[in-house]
C-alpha cells in the first residue's frame, strides 16, 4: 500500500510540474519534473523507496515509446535512414569514448572500464526529452525530425557498449567480436521483431474497423493493451 501512495505522490508532483510549466514555460517542463522529483527526495518516506527497473520500463517507457512510434513518420525516416543511423551509432559511440577518456582523465580512481559505461548510461538522449526541451526552441523541422528518431534507435548502441563495459570490468577482458555480434543482436533484432510485432497489431486493427466493431470501447483498450503486450 505504502509503494501504491508513494507512485500516486509521485503523479501528482509530475502533475503539477506541467502545471507550474504551463504558467511559466519558459523552463522545459523535463527540467521542472526533475526538480519536482529532487523535493520529493527530500520526503523521509522516499529515502528508502525502489522501483525495481522492470517495473518502470514496462510501465512507464513502454507507454512513452509506443507514442513516440505512433508518432513517427515512416516516410521521413526512411528518409534521412543514413543521418538518422549515423547519429544514433557512430555519434553515440564517439561520444562515450569521449566521455569515458575524459572522466578517467579526471578521475583516475575511475577504470577505463567504468568510465566508458558511464559515458554508455548518459550518452542516448530520449525521445520524449528530446521533444520537451526543444518545444520553445527555433530548431528547424528537418533537424527536430532527425534528433527524434535518432532518439529512438540510439539506445542500442548505449545498451551495448554498457554490457561491454560491465564485461570488461567483471572479467577484465573486451571483446570487440562479442560487441559487433551484440550490436547486430539489439539493433538490426529490435527492427525485424518491431516489423513483425507492428504490422501484426495494423492488421487487427484493420480487420476490426472491417467488421465494423472499431468502437471506442474496443479500440481504446486494444491501443492501451498494445505497449504492454508488445514489451512483454
Amino acid at each position: 500500500m505504502q509503494t501504491v501512495f508513494l507512485v500516486l505522490l509521485l503523479v501528482a508532483a509530475v502533475v503539477v510540474a506541467n502545471a507550474v510549466y504551463a504558467r511559466f514555460n519558459q523552463i522545459p517542463v523535463a527540467f521542472l519534473q526533475i526538480g519536482a522529483g529532487l523535493i520529493l527526495s527530500l520526503i523521509p518516506l522516499y529515502r528508502n523507496f525502489e522501483l525495481e527497473p522492470e517495473i518502470f520500463l514496462f510501465v512507464i517507457i513502454s507507454i512513452l515509446m509506443f507514442n513516440d512510434g505512433q508518432n513517427t513518420n515512416i516516410r521521413k525516416l526512411s528518409h534521412q535512414f543514413g543521418t538518422t543511423l549515423s547519429l544514433s551509432v557512430v555519434l553515440a559511440i564517439v561520444t562515450i569514448l569521449i566521455v569515458g577518456t575524459v572522466t578517467h582523465l579526471l578521475i583516475p580512481e575511475f577504470s577505463l572500464a567504468l568510465a566508458f559505461a558511464l559515458g554508455a548510461i548518459i550518452t542516448p538522449t530520449d525521445a520524449v526529452a528530446v521533444s520537451s526541451i526543444t518545444t520553445k526552441v527555433a530548431i528547424p523541422r528537418a533537424v527536430m525530425t532527425t534528433l527524434e528518431n535518432e532518439s529512438l534507435f540510439n539506445d542500442a548502441s548505449g545498451i551495448v557498449a554498457f554490457n561491454l563495459a560491465i564485461a570488461a570490468i567483471v572479467t577484465g577482458k573486451f571483446s570487440v567480436w562479442h560487441g559487433i555480434t551484440n550490436f547486430l543482436y539489439v539493433f538490426a533484432g529490435g527492427i525485424f521483431v518491431g516489423l513483425i510485432i507492428g504490422y501484426v497489431i495494423v492488421a487487427v486493427r484493420i480487420m476490426l474497423i472491417r467488421m465494423r466493431v472499431d468502437t471506442p470501447s474496443v479500440i481504446v483498450p486494444y491501443t492501451l493493451l498494445t505497449p504492454f503486450v508488445v514489451y512483454s
